[in-house]
């Protein structure tokens, strides 16, 4: 049946009156310990002698308005621009120690780096005596450009995998040459 001007609180238990247009109309609440009932389910075992309709119902609405107030947390938690641009200095600050870390972490030597066109950085570092140059996005260290021939795939690499392929490709020569 469905109601019109329906405004009462959810589980509320309500007079209705059908009207002339054959449609039903709130026409007064009834206070009934049902509401206050179901609001006290935390669990399933709570709700004993409730249909099991009734109780997943229950407890479907205490889980949609836990999320509500998740949501407004979060709401709450959204940084103001001050804020916003602190932290993203603080970022910068730290660009440079993360790209050593990668690429020691992956074997090679961090020389230096410099901001490029956009949001790119140009990364100097070094395997053994080579000198490479790569062009990698700032944000990700996704790879623009790798610095030496990967066939056009180089945007499929990271600063990560450009130097372990680079010492992996070294290491191979090396082994075929000491033969």
């Amino acid at each position: 049946v469905k109601i019109n001007f329906l405004i009462l609180p959810l589980f509320s238990v309500a007079k209705v009156v059908k009207w002339e247009d054959g449609r039903f109309y709130f026409f007064e609440e009834e206070r009934v310990k049902f509401r206050e009932e179901l609001q006290k389910i935390k669990t399933p075992n709570d709700g004993k002698g409730l249909t099991p309709e009734i109780l997943y119902y229950s407890i479907l609405v205490q889980l949609s308005s836990q999320s509500f107030h998740e949501i407004e947390k979060l709401d709450k938690m959204i940084l103001s621009p001050e804020e916003k641009e602190k932290r993203l200095k603080e970022f910068a600050n730290t660009i440079e120690e993360r790209l050593k870390k990668i690429i020691e972490d992956s074997g090679g030597r961090f020389v230096e780096y410099r901001k490029s066109k956009g949001d790119s950085f140009v990364v100097t570092w070094k395997l053994g005596n080579q000198t490479v140059k790569s062009q990698v996005k700032g944000d990700t260290f996704a790879v623009i450009s790798a610095g030496f021939c990967l066939d056009g795939d180089d945007k499929r690499h990271t600063m990560n995998s450009i130097v372990r392929l680079a010492k992996d490709f070294k290491e191979v020569i090396e082994f075929v040459t000491s033969y």
